[in-house]
């Protein structure tokens, strides 16, 4: 047995505990975003990173999966990955410990938002999609988008094929965000007020996006936010929790079987392996990379590690991986690989803190928030807890505009309502400290 079966399992047992401690934390009715984030993590990245180590066999279960197994498998360095994920649990665990026992709501928060803040944001997000559709590449990508193949590298080729057709300044990033942002606020506000129609067509819209980037996530996202709404639409309870949780894996399974053409029980092992063991087996190549490999990237590279494609400047993902396997692929990590790639252990720690606090202060904007509402909010955040396990801290952050506008509307509603009172009242309210001519005679 080598140190990295003892190191594995002690790892598992790890994420096995804390994500019992945060489910409890979840049962006396602590709902937080920091938490939610950390479980997601440990299911979909630290946990599939024990396993990969601790039972090798899991890693190769599909012939097209090889590429990603690194050349360079010294035994000593695991061990870089498993402290830096135990640093981010330490951290973590300090916040929610702090959120659970010092930030215990006084009452109930229910959020209340104007149906025409909806209207609001699904034109904004229509108006983003515009000129990537009617003047970019996007209508006609979407006209000749086919979501059937035969094989596995016919699919890839396609995708490939895509991605050379959208070239930059095409409007795409704008039409990115109406689908990932905008429309998904949309669709938050109108299920807030219980307005069917109006939600399921803000949960197809984003499809026409996904289609054109021949991904499966995009076009799949939208799907399970139309599914998972519809569930949730007018009540919430473990039932209904755990169908939004067997659909995902029901589309997820069947994206494999429809465009990678594999049978139903290949579809079912491969969506268990893209979901829990490719974020640690891809993640474990940064770690062989830097710094024996190439030089640390420095505190700029902290938050995002460049994605472009091979032979751009920079190190991107697909140097990464051609340093540790001798494949050109893209070798996706999570934000704590990309830490580390930026500063090492020094890295970790500080993308880990800022996490959590940004995390932390979301926490203290919801607190007391409804169970309900703050699994509508969640659901809308897919997009940003994917790019969690698979990507670095900056599109995470970048998709917490979702709960802070949500929660920014609410508050200017407020404002609004207290000055538009103020503003017809028959008599001026005294400013505060100041007490009225006609009680200071008496």
């Amino acid at each position: 047995m080598t140190i990295n079966h003892p190191l594995a399992f002690l790892h598992l047992v790890i994420c096995v505990i804390y994500s019992l401690y945060i489910v409890y934390g979840f049962k006396v009715k602590h709902y937080s975003f920091l938490a939610i984030s950390v479980l997601v993590f440990i299911l979909f990245d630290s946990f599939g990173l024990g396993l990969v180590f601790l039972f090798p066999q899991l890693s190769t279960i599909k012939e097209y999966l090889h590429t990603y197994k690194p050349i360079v498998r010294e035994p000593y360095l695991i061990y870089r990955a498993y402290l830096s994920h135990w640093t981010f649990f330490f951290v973590s665990f300090f916040f929610i410990v702090i959120s659970r026992n010092f930030l215990k709501p006084r009452k109930t928060l229910i959020l209340r938002i104007n149906n025409r803040w909806g209207v609001t944001f699904v034109i904004i997000g229509i108006i983003f999609s515009l000129k990537y559709f009617l003047f970019g590449p996007g209508f006609n990508v979407l006209l000749d988008t086919r979501l059937f193949f035969g094989s596995v590298v016919e699919a890839v080729a396609y995708r490939s094929e895509a991605r050379d057709l959208i070239g930059l300044g095409q409007g795409q990033y704008l039409a990115s965000l109406g689908a990932k942002i905008f429309f998904p606020l949309g669709a938050i506000v109108f299920l807030f007020n219980k307005r069917k129609i109006a939600f399921i067509l803000c949960s197809i819209l984003p499809v026409l996006y996904g289609l054109t980037t021949r991904q499966k996530a995009p076009i799949i996202i939208p799907v399970l936010f139309l599914f998972g709404g519809l569930v949730l639409f007018s009540k919430i309870d473990k039932k209904r929790i755990v169908a939004v949780g067997f659909g995902s894996l029901f589309l997820a399974s069947i994206s494999f079987l429809i465009m990678f053409g594999f049978g139903a029980y290949d579809s079912l092992i491969a969506t268990f392996w893209r979901l829990v063991m490719v974020p640690g087996s891809t993640e474990y190549n940064f770690f062989i990379a830097f710094p024996d490999l190439i030089d640390f990237r420095g505190l700029s590279g902290l938050l995002k590690i460049p994605v472009g494609a091979w032979g751009e400047n920079g190190v991107t993902i697909y140097q990464v991986a051609y340093a540790t396997t001798r494949n050109i692929f893209s070798s996706n990590a999570n934000f704590i690989a990309v830490a580390w790639s930026a500063l090492g252990f020094h890295g970790v720690f500080l993308a880990s803190l800022i996490l959590s606090f940004v995390l932390f202060i979301f926490d203290l904007f919801y607190k007391g928030i409804n169970l309900h509402q703050f699994a509508i909010v969640n659901l809308f955040m897919i997009y940003s807890y994917l790019g969690l396990v698979s990507d670095s801290l900056s599109p995470f952050l970048f998709g917490l505009s979702i709960p802070g506008l949500i929660y920014f509307v609410t508050k200017l509603q407020k404002v609004r309502i207290f000055r538009r009172k103020r503003k017809n009242s028959l008599i001026p309210l005294p400013k505060k400290g100041v007490i009225p001519e006609h009680e200071s005679q008496f």
